[in-house]
């Protein structure tokens, strides 16, 4: 290693004052002579040279002038001699000057290189600085025409190691020194001999150093040159020194600067989206980044998830909430080691291909008690950006506030959320408790389960007993329509697994799990994901399945959606069953229901008809209506014969044609006499063909009728194929064959009414007619008498043949009454309907009831339109009811009474099922009126009031009853109004021709 010689360096010390003092004395000689020339051009006359005046003025002249031109050419003689200590001094002054301002370390290499070649012209210098967080000195200014170069000294490097015990270091590169043999490849490659360091106070090793090589001129470097760098190095050390004190409280500052702002937004903040956002931007503005990724390790399933994505400084949310399955990505390594690990090389170091070329990156784990639960990483594109120990200690404090929000965030959501579940669970509840509609309630549960777990999807399915598969019944999602009432049949899917361990199964890897049955998906082109499933349970039998299918956010369902869906499927089971009861009972009593309204429509039918073949048909039509058999029949049993005679059937025409009254001999069928002899109803399997009617029937069902524990008929059906009739069928034949006991025995009974009526009328108009004749001749016979025609008549005589002729009057009215009643109900009153004038016939009746009127000294009033239009009536009929009307009104009102007797042409309202226009007949009397309790009677035969009897007032009975009978058989009504003893109102309706 060289050492300093101070001697060899005074010749040309001496030879650089010796040329400047020359070129000085040369100067100054011609200076004087143009000072001379130049005066006596002014002048005008030669001025002499000996003049003390001159010599005084020139010599001013040239002391004010030289005096910078001296210090421009001794400093310009320096620059080629070497410098004078005085220009160093000065060069040190300026340096100092320069490094008073506030300037970076890389700053002040530069400045420092700057100066060094303004003052000894090195033919490059390199300015070397200390970076203590990589361990290594680099090159921070300097270089050839200002480049930089790459080499790098250690800090256990033998140079550093040197430049730590003494201040310079001066190389002969043709005799390298064996001390720096390790570093000779790095030395030759920056090309310097002379090495300066810059001192560090407070540390062993140097802050640096400055790296010159030999100078311009290839002459070795004076005492001066290197005292001057040695200051040069102490002063930029010093500077150094500062800058990085400054530049690192500067850091600091930023840094807790920042870390202060992730901690007050993190606290501040709820939303975690926010919360990445703040520490992503506050980290990198310390920490160069351009890509940033925040990623949750999910345990259950084993998979990590991208919370926040920003790839070359934009933002990726396609790749966000994202499950990624590769177990050896960098997360994956972090998670299993617990530490942050850091590579210049990503892509090498992972085998991870990468959008762009990403060269540095550090991640670290987010932890949160000790426990992982996630990474946060970032990474550079710019191959110079350098990640320090510094950064990663940064990014560590950074993850532990990110896990720290993170823990609170999601606490606070799944404490939101599963405040809004139980919620929503206990509105689930109170719904589900207030309906019993089946599938309203099936599609509440889904559409709430999948609202709570914010599913994409979802189903409920129930397992039916007969087929032993599970129906899709409620089906939400794009392919509902496709799955809705399809079956399941029994295979390697969750939702069976989940019916047959009664419990709850997750899976959020479908397309890799071997237990997931992949045909649903085939056929309808739904890609399922994830699918949380629990079974609907009830007196410890599954009864169904819930299944939720991918949530909407991308993440997996997981335990706490479990829970929900347990609690949900556990108050839904309840529901469903309640409701299935309650529709059972529903159906039960709607068919109950159904069964007595049917009752009561056939008894109406059987009832509106007492012919007793209608009674037997309608019976019939509603057992082939409801047991739904292909063929039957119904009889009367005749039992002296042991035989039943066939009053309808249905259905034998291709085989058996049963004719009604064709007589069936039962000792050939042993099921109807076994039927006939027990009154109990049976349906067999027919084993012998000849049992039955119908060709290859399979089954015969046979009900008795009975009536008073005695068989009176037989309702026989048969069907094609062996099902058994269901018992509620069975109660229904049951029941119809009792109501239709009573309708055949009331028809019967009508019958027999119905002969014993004809022949009462028949006798009637027997009597009626043989009494007539009789009749007409007494009366015939009272007339001669009274007129004298055999001869004169006392009065005695006189009054007996009157009060003869009365009587016969009397009998005559009562049986033409009876008559008219009897062919009534008989039904053979003929009635001859034509356009008949009111006018003209209650004319004709009030003509021949004038004598009984003026009798009782009594008014008629009548008051009828001209305009009034025709009725379509029989004309005898009507006067005979006007007749009555009014005879009633003479008969039970008092002498000198008044009888008003109107007619209107008026719209119909008081029948609607009759003729729209009607004429409104009114005869009102003054009479004794009808009581309350006798007016519900009023047209019942032979009835009379207690006020007509007192009255002593003749009549028969029958006179309102015909009346009535007469009214409603031409399409009019009838109806009175009365008040005791204040007279009566009748009002009749006829029809107006049209």
């Amino acid at each position: 290693m060289a050492k300093w010689n101070h001697t060899r360096n005074k010749p040309k010390f001496i030879v650089n004052q010796a040329f400047l003092y020359t070129i000085m004395l040369g100067l100054v000689s011609i200076s004087y002579a143009l000072i001379v020339v130049g005066l006596t051009l002014v002048f005008q006359k030669f001025t002499d040279a000996q003049n003390p005046l001159v010599i005084a003025i020139a010599v001013f002249i040239i002391a004010i002038a030289f005096f910078p031109l001296r210090q421009v050419l001794e400093r310009g003689l320096h620059r080629l001699f070497y410098r004078s200590q005085a220009s160093y001094q000065n060069e040190l002054q300026a340096l100092s000057i320069e490094l008073t301002k506030m300037l970076t370390p890389a700053e002040i290499a530069r400045i420092l290189c700057d100066h060094i070649q303004q003052s000894i012209f090195p033919e490059f210098v390199y300015v070397y600085l200390h970076d203590e967080e990589e361990g290594i000195f680099y090159p921070a200014a300097g270089g050839i025409a200002g480049a930089s170069t790459e080499v790098v000294f250690p800090e256990d490097a033998m140079l550093v190691q040197i430049l730590s015990e003494q201040e310079s270091v001066l190389l002969d590169h043709n005799h390298f020194p064996a001390s720096l043999a390790s570093d000779q490849s790095r030395i030759r490659l920056i090309g310097c001999n002379l090495f300066i360091a810059l001192p560090s106070r407070n540390n062993q090793l140097p802050n640096g150093w400055l790296a010159i090589n030999r100078d311009v001129n290839q002459t070795p470097f004076t005492e001066p040159q290197v005292n001057f760098l040695q200051t040069i190095s102490r002063q930029g050390a010093i500077a150094i020194e500062r800058s990085m004190v400054v530049t690192h409280l500067e850091h600091r500052l930023t840094e807790m600067d920042v870390l202060g702002r992730i901690s007050e937004g993190v606290n501040i903040t709820l939303e975690l989206n926010d919360i990445l956002e703040l520490i992503y931007y506050q980290t990198t503005q310390i920490v160069p980044a351009d890509d940033f990724m925040v990623q949750l390790f999910d345990e259950d399933t084993g998979s990590f998830m991208n919370l926040f994505v920003v790839e070359n400084n934009q933002r990726n949310e396609q790749k966000e909430i994202r499950i990624l399955q590769s177990p050896s990505s960098p997360a994956m390594r972090i998670l299993s080691t617990g530490n942050t690990i850091h590579t210049s090389a990503f892509s090498e170091s992972f085998g991870v291909t990468t959008d762009g070329n990403l060269f540095h990156w550090i991640g670290t784990p987010l932890k949160s008690r000790d426990a992982t639960i996630g990474v946060l990483s970032l990474g550079s594109r710019d191959a110079e950006v350098v990640y320090t120990q510094t950064h990663q200690k940064l990014l560590e404090s950074i993850a532990g506030q990110a896990a720290g929000a993170i823990v609170k965030t999601r606490l606070i959501e799944e404490t939101n959320q599963r405040a809004g579940q139980f919620s929503a669970l206990n509105d689930v509840a109170q719904q589900l408790s207030a309906t019993f509609n089946l599938t309203f309630l099936l599609k509440m549960v889904i559409e709430k389960a999948e609202e709570m777990l914010n599913a994409e999807a979802g189903s409920l399915l129930l397992f039916d007993d007969d087929r032993q598969e599970l129906i899709f019944k409620v089906v939400t999602g794009p392919v509902a329509s496709k799955l809705e009432n399809r079956p399941l049949e029994k295979g390697p899917s969750i939702a069976w697994r989940a019916v047959d361990e009664k419990t709850s199964v997750i899976n959020n890897a479908t397309n890799n799990s071997t237990a997931w049955d992949k045909t649903v998906d085939q056929s309808t082109g739904f890609s399922t994901q994830s699918m949380l499933a629990a079974p609907l349970i009830t007196q410890g039998q599954a009864i169904g399945v819930i299944e939720m299918v991918n949530k909407r956010d991308g993440q997996p369902f997981n335990t706490t959606d479990q829970e929900i869906l347990e609690a949900l499927s556990a108050q839904a089971a309840i529901a469903i069953e309640n409701a299935r009861l309650y529709t059972q009972t529903d159906e039960a009593l709607t068919a109950r229901v159904e069964d007595l309204s049917i009752m009561q429509n056939i008894d109406r039918e059987l009832n509106a008809s007492l012919d007793i073949r209608t009674a037997m048909r309608i019976t019939l039509d509603h057992a082939l209506k409801r047991s739904h058999a292909d063929a039957a029949f119904i009889g009367s049993y005749l039992q002296d014969d042991q035989q039943i005679r066939v009053m309808a059937s249905e259905g034998y025409q291709k085989d058996h044609f049963l004719t009604a009254n064709e007589v069936i001999d039962i000792s050939a069928f042993t099921t109807m006499t076994r039927v006939i002899d027990n009154a109990q109803p049976e349906s067999v399997l027919i084993r012998n063909p000849i049992e039955a009617l119908l060709s290859s029937a399979k089954r015969q069902t046979v009900i008795p009728i009975t009536r008073e524990q005695a068989v009176i008929g037989v309702l026989v059906l048969e069907q094609y194929n062996e099902h058994p009739v269901a018992d509620e069928i069975m109660g229904f034949l049951n029941r119809l064959s009792d109501h239709a006991s009573i309708a055949i025995y009331n028809a019967e009974l009508y019958s027999q009414v119905q002969d014993a009526n004809v022949a009462k009328s028949e006798f009637v108009s027997f009597v009626s007619h043989e009494l007539k004749n009789p009749m007409t001749s007494i009366k015939g016979y009272t007339d001669l008498l009274l007129a004298n025609a055999v001869g004169p008549i006392t009065d005695p005589q006189k009054n007996f043949l009157q009060t003869i002729r009365s009587n016969v009057e009397r009998m005559d009215m009562l049986v033409s009454d009876l008559s008219d009643v009897s062919r009534i109900e008989a039904g053979r009153l003929k009635l001859d309907f034509n356009a008949v004038d009111l006018r003209v016939t209650l004319d004709e009746v009030i003509r021949a009831q004038t004598a009984m009127l003026d009798a009782k000294q009594q008014q008629l009033v009548v008051e009828i339109p001209e305009d009034l239009p025709k009725i379509w009536v029989d004309r005898f009929r009507v006067a005979q009811i006007l007749t009555n009307l009014i005879s009633n009104a003479n008969k039970y009102s008092p002498d000198q009474g008044a009888i008003l007797c109107t007619a209107q042409a008026r719209t119909n309202v008081w029948d609607q099922h009759g003729a729209p226009q009607v004429v409104h007949i009114q005869v009102k009397d003054t009479g004794m009126g009808i009581a309350p309790e006798d007016q519900r009677r009023i047209f019942q035969k032979f009835f009379r009031t207690e006020g007509a009897k007192a009255s002593d007032v003749p009549g028969t009975g029958l006179g309102l009853n015909i009346t009535k009978n007469l009214v409603e058989m031409q399409g009019g009504q009838i109806w009175f109004e009365s008040e005791l003893g204040k007279g009566t109102i009748f009002h009749v309706t006829l029809p107006i021709a049209s």
